[in-house]
């Protein structure tokens, strides 16, 4: 048994009424864990079977969150832990920050799985955009999907990233991570940006229609 959420109670076994636990939950680690991020629906869903919410812990197919940000905000990832994400558009305000603290190890990455279902439409992530006037211009809030900063050792798969300033980001030294089965398209500069990082894999994977290099 694994969870991020674990805790400790002591009861005296001469007087059960006597008890105490710790104040705050701790990370209890038998192997990797499972965490699930799913839309406001389950149309066309494999993983989930809820749809998500920001109130959810993300730790069962019942009680998804609702981006992929609030697990890696929520939580420390480690070697062989997965983040499946499930069939639906995801509108993000912000990008999905994965730093040094959530990456994996050679032997095991940490992963973030989208939906295989490509019928219904698989994994789509979006920014999040705004009416600027009454005739409802739009202006994009979020200049990226995922930004990997100095992390190695996640691996990303199967999710569409369509519209963003910058499709994804690797930065400050992040290496040997691995993008597959991806998708990323009408970015406004480039569909992928690496600053002060080497060594990363972009594998079985489409960049098209972005604007910028």
């Amino acid at each position: 048994l694994s969870s991020p959420l674990a805790s400790w109670r002591v009861i005296s076994e001469e007087n059960p009424a006597i008890a105490d636990e710790l104040d705050s939950t701790f990370i209890l680690r038998n192997g990797p864990i499972p965490f699930y991020v799913n839309d406001t629906n389950t149309l066309g869903d494999i993983y989930c079977s809820a749809p998500g919410s920001s109130t959810n812990d993300g730790l069962a197919v019942t009680r998804p969150k609702k981006i992929i940000d609030d697990i890696f905000k929520a939580y420390n990832l480690d070697e062989g832990d997965t983040v499946y994400v499930d069939t639906g558009i995801y509108q993000l305000a912000q990008p999905t920050y994965i730093g040094k603290l959530d990456g994996g190890s050679t032997s095991a990455y940490v992963y973030v799985l989208g939906s295989t279902n490509a019928a219904a439409g698989g994994t789509v992530l979006v920014p999040m955009a705004i009416p600027l006037d009454t005739n409802i211009i739009l202006n994009i809030t979020n200049d990226t999907s995922f930004a990997l900063v100095g992390v190695s050792h996640v691996s990303i798969a199967n999710v569409l990233i369509d519209g963003f300033q910058t499709g994804l980001k690797f930065d400050l030294f992040s290496s040997e991570n691995i993008i597959s089965n991806t998708l990323i398209r009408n970015s406004l500069n480039a569909g992928v940006s690496v600053t002060l990082s080497a060594l990363n894999t972009i594998d079985r994977s489409v960049i098209t229609r972005n604007i910028g290099p």
